[in-house]
Parts: C-alpha cells; structure tokens; sequence
C-alpha cells in the first residue's frame, strides 16, 4: 500500500474507531456514570486551574481540609481540556464546556498513539502486512480503553509517549544514517515523567534495550544515548523549574515529577557518555557489554546513594492501617497473582498479547537478518520488561500490551497470510476473523464468563464475582447536596473525588494515598463503635454530612469483627441519633446524613 493510502487508512480507522467510541461512551460520559475517581479528580485539578488557582499549586484544598492534600499529578494533562473548555465555554457553559472536553479529548490522543504506531508498523511489517497492524492495535490491547470519551486520566498520554519512544528507537535503529533520532527520544520522556512517575522502568528498559543494540553492534548507538538523555534532562529541569514551586526544585519525591526522575535521566545519560567513550576502546560485542554493564551498575548505585528512599517504591510513608484497610484492596495497585486466584481467565488477558508479542519477538531474532535481531531483539527486552512490571502491579496492563502490539500484529498478519493461501474462501475469511479474535482483548473475558455461567449452572447457584459499586456518579445522584451551604462531607473514599466536581462541598478522603490523613481519618471514623468519639471526632474536623454508597467499601475497608462499625450500621439501617437521614429523591442507592449540629 503506497504511503499516501496508508496515511489515509489512519485517518479513515480513527475515524470509525472515535465513532464507536462515541456511539457506546458519550451518552455514559455525559452522565458520569462511566467515569472512575481518577477521571472526577482530573476534572477537579482542571476547574481549579481555570478558577486562578497557580499553575504551580498543585494542592487540592477540599481533600482533607483545612489543609489539604499536595496531589502527586502534574499539569501537562489538564492543559488540552482547560484549552477546550475555554474555546467552548461561551457558547456551553463552564459545566457543559468541561464535559464536551473531556468527551473530545481522549479519542484526539488515540489518534496520536495509532499514527505513532502505524508509522513502526510500516517499518517493521512492511507495505503489504502493516495494514492488519491498525487491525491489531483497536482490538488487541486493552490500553484502547485509555483513550474512550470521559477517560481524561493521564494514562492514555502516557501511551502515547511511550509508544512515540518506541518508534523514535526503531527508526533509529532501522537504518545507520537515521540514527540521530533516537536523540528525540528525550522530549517524549521528558513529557513522560512530568505527567507521572509510573513510565520510570519503561523508560529504563528502554535504554537497557538501547544498550544492549549498541553492544551488538557497536557504532553510535551509546553516543545517540547519551544525546536522548541529555535532552530529556534540560527539558525536564527546564519543566521542573516552572510547574513546580522553589521550594520543592530539590525534592526529591518517589512518586510523582521531582528532582529524582530528572535526575535519573541524567544519570542515564552520564552512563551512556561513558559507554560512548569507553566504547572506543572495546572492540568486540564482549568488550562492549562489559563497559555497559559496568556503566549501568555507576549509574545504579549513583541513583541508589542520590535518592535511597526511592528503592523502596516511594509508599513507605502510607499509615499501616491505610494501607492495610484500603490500599491492599484497590486491584490495579495488586500483583498479577492475586488477579488470577480471583478471575484466572481474566488475568490471562493481561498477559496473553505480551506472551505472544514475545514469543513472535524471539521467533523473528533467530530467524532474522543482524538488523532484523537488533529490532526484534530492542522489541522484545521492551515487552519483556513491561511485562514483568505486570506482576507487580496491574496498573501496568496497558502499557505491557502496548509494547506487545507490534509483534502481535505480526504474528497475526503472518498467520493470515498463511491462511490466505488456502484455495477455499471461505476458510480465509473465517480463519482472518478467528485469528483476530484470538488475539483480541475479548478472548479471555469471554472464556471467564463462560466458565463462571457453566461453574454456576452446575452447582445451582452463583459463583463469586467481582464486588461492584453502584454507579454512585451521576449529577443527579448528589441531589441532597446541591444547593446548600458548602460543609465539609464524610464520605466512602471511593465517591470522594464525584462529590469534590459535581457540588462545591470539601471530602476528607479520596483514594489518592497522599491524602494520608484524611484516608486514617475515614476509616477510624467509619470503623468506631465508639459513638461519643465519633461526634467529638466530627465536630472536631466540621463535618456536616455524612454520604454512603454501598459496594465493595462496606465488605472490605470498612469491615470491623464486631460488625458494629458506624458504616456497617449505617449500613444496616442502624441510624446513631446524632446523625440525621436525608431522602434521596433520585433513589440512588447513595444514602445521606446531616450531622445534628444539637446533638
């Protein structure tokens, strides 16, 4: 397919793809009932900006007040929708004006994230096979839910980043005379970093694959390096120094943008000038890896000594009883194995496109060409690499099969083209859809739902299933707290974030593990029998509502042995007499609480 074609066949998948979305998640978005905490939360830190909070203040005042909780999140996100909103609010409205924004910005990213990838598609499968690629990339990776109408959270800009890296490396190392770009690597991880720090060993295992290309052969590949860590480390210092206040330029947080990711590109790049020049005298890919090896153990130990609280994850300071009772129950924040004791078939998925991208990878370097090896090879370290980051957390899925889709898309076009030489039509048409959806992100949900409708069939009842939350996040399910004078509201953690957009009203608790405070003081209050304590503790921090949403909080965070927790009787029905149940017209679910001011 001539360039020209493919560039419109882009344009012509966005298209329907955005079309889809838009189709299936608008009219859930408009209403909020697809959005998740983090989504309410961006659209929370993007009004405050627009209000004329400081770009550097990053400070959300109504979580935990009077203090309230410094946010781990950067600005770089809220820019497209602030820009949107501002464009659309003299025609919409400021609330209609922010909601079209966040429906609209998503898909704009995906189109980012295909163009960067059909652009290493066509240089890795070539003219004939690279269209099934675009194929692979919406139906193959479960990061294409990062990029749906509403999902203003700032993983869907980190997969293009990622995936802008990606191809930047494979350009680089396609041809000699391109080599150069890979230097342009910086800005992309640069803009990475800023927005968060959980691309950090992505961009590692980028530069280990980068390394060990140059020790396989040889030439500028450690001096482009060092030039893409530079980069990245004056644009970094150059973002640090205006999005964050003074006094925090020397901070070097572990979990969020800070003095230690862009010192840890410097570093890098101080390992990979060394590389460069040691290199001169290493004649042999023997003598290459060992001056790599020894560079990145200088580099390791020198980040080890500059930030050793760092080592650890950068959670260490999480309270015990926060992280006991509520962080070890958020999932995505849970190693790979806990998912696939609950939900085998669906934890399969998350792995499945990688294993096959690496096994396609490992395929492609024994039987490939010296510059095939070097670009099936970088591809593999990077899907090995995420992949593994998998089994640490599954908050990574989307990038791991992101870094998969590549060789995914190659082993089912390889698998297509073998089927299309087959006589019957009809086989290759069924065998194309079948291959598809094998390597599909549907394969393996669809085989769990089947196995717990079978398991519950034969034994008569129902199996476990996941605890789901009622929707809790439409406009309309706050209607007790619209209109009323703004009060401090004790809530479950997870509807902390929907309260803070959709009423003017201040939480103690949203699930953002910053908000230390006021996630211990939710849950003592929420976990106390002690109804004396109780009242003094919420006269103390001017509570003057109370807000529930059954779910998954009730059976898990807010669980006590006596069950005689103030959430399991409120729960139950058991209203202390200090506390006051409001009427919810919309019947929501959601259960309301005035605090008796008298009591």
């Amino acid at each position: 397919m001539p360039a020209a074609e493919y560039r419109k066949l882009i344009i012509i998948i966005w298209v329907i793809v955005a079309t889809a979305m838009a189709a299936l998640w608008v009219p859930k978005a408009w209403s909020g009932s697809s959005w998740d905490t983090d989504d309410f939360m961006r659209l929370v830190q993007v009004r405050d900006l627009l209000a004329g909070q400081a770009w550097a203040d990053l400070t959300q005042y109504r979580l935990n007040p009077p203090d309230g909780t410094l946010m781990h999140w950067a600005r770089l996100p809220d820019v497209p929708i602030a820009l949107v909103t501002l464009a659309l609010s003299p025609v919409l409205g400021e609330r209609d004006a922010i909601l079209t924004a966040a429906i609209l910005v998503p898909p704009l990213y995906f189109l980012l994230f295909l163009t960067f990838f059909a652009f290493a598609a066509r240089l890795m499968l070539g003219r004939a096979r690279s269209p099934i690629a675009l194929l692979v990339a919406i139906g193959g990776s479960y990061g294409i839910v990062q990029f749906v109408p509403g999902r203003v959270d700032h993983h869907g800009l980190q997969l293009v980043s990622m995936m802008a890296a990606l191809t930047l490396l494979l350009y680089g190392l396609a041809r000699p005379r391109w080599g150069k770009v890979i230097a342009w690597a910086g800005v992309p991880f640069a803009l990475s970093i800023w927005i968060g720090a959980e691309t950090l060993p992505v961009i590692v295992a980028w530069f280990v694959a980068l390394g060990l290309a140059w020790c396989y052969a040889g030439g500028q590949l450690a001096r482009y390096g060092a030039m893409a860590g530079l980069l990245g480390t004056v644009i970094g210092a150059a973002i640090l120094a205006t999005s964050q206040p003074r006094a925090l330029w020397f901070s070097p947080a572990c979990d969020a943008f800070s003095l230690m990711p862009v010192g840890m590109l410097g570093l890098i790049a101080i390992g990979f000038a060394g590389m460069a020049i040691l290199g001169r005298y290493a004649s042999s890919s023997v003598a290459r890896l060992f001056v790599a090896g020894a560079c990145g153990v200088a580099a390791g130990v020198a980040f080890a000594l500059a930030f050793p609280d760092c080592l650890d994850g950068g959670f260490e300071a999480i309270d015990p009883v926060v992280k006991l009772r509520w962080l070890s129950h958020v999932m995505e924040a849970r190693p790979w194995a806990d998912q696939f004791a609950a939900f085998p078939f669906r934890a399969l998925m998350y792995l499945w496109a990688s294993l096959l991208g690496l096994a396609y990878c490992v395929w492609h370097v024994v039987r490939a060409g010296e510059r095939g090896r070097i670009l099936w090879g970088t591809i593999a370290v990077l899907v090995l690499a995420t992949s593994a980051m998998v089994f640490w957390q599954i908050r990574t899925v989307s990038l791991a099969q992101s870094m998969a889709l590549l060789p995914l898309s190659g082993l089912v076009a390889e698998t297509v083209r073998y089927f299309w030489r087959r006589p019957s039509r009809w086989v290759r048409y069924a065998a194309a859809v079948v291959v598809l959806y094998i390597c599909s992100i549907s394969f393996w949900p669809s085989i769990q739902g089947a196995y717990d409708a079978i398991a519950a069939k034969l034994s008569g009842g129902s199996v476990a299933t996941r605890l789901v939350t009622l929707p809790c996040s439409r406009d309309s399910d706050l209607a007790p707290l619209q209109g009323i004078e703004p009060a401090v509201v004790l809530s479950y953690i997870d509807t902390g974030s929907m309260i803070l957009f959709r009423t003017p009203h201040s939480v103690l608790a949203a699930p953002y593990h910053r908000n230390n405070e006021g996630l211990r003081a939710t849950i003592d209050l929420f976990t106390s029998n002690d109804d004396p304590w109780i009242k003094a503790r919420m006269k103390e921090r001017g509570i003057g509502w109370v807000v529930t949403c059954p779910g998954p909080e009730d059976q898990t965070v807010f669980k006590t042995e006596t069950h005689d927790g103030l959430a399991e009787r409120l729960s139950a029905g058991q209203v202390p007499d200090y506390l006051e149940q409001i009427p919810d017209p919309a019947e929501s679910g959601m259960r309301f609480y005035r605090v008796r001011t008298g009591a």
